[in-house]
């Protein structure tokens, strides 16, 4: 039951890092749009890229804890 317990709050904890990462890529995105077109573009791409981790993370995390309830 322990190992269970530990299981389910380590995809708790990456669906909390994968929203911390979609919130940071969005805002960097924003934020890069508005300032220097060239350092724009750059903070876009990583905005983009930590979306789409957080994404991952969060796919990983629903999915894992669907199959730990099993």
């Amino acid at each position: 039951m322990n190992k269970l317990n530990m299981h389910a709050w380590a995809f708790v904890t990456l669906g909390l890092l994968g929203l911390c990462l979609m919130g940071v890529g969005i805002y960097q995105i924003v934020a890069g749009l508005t300032k220097f077109v060239v350092l724009g573009f750059i903070n876009a791409g990583f905005g983009v890229i930590a979306v789409a981790v957080g994404i991952a993370f969060l796919m990983v995390a629903v999915n894992g804890g669907a199959a730990g309830r099993r």
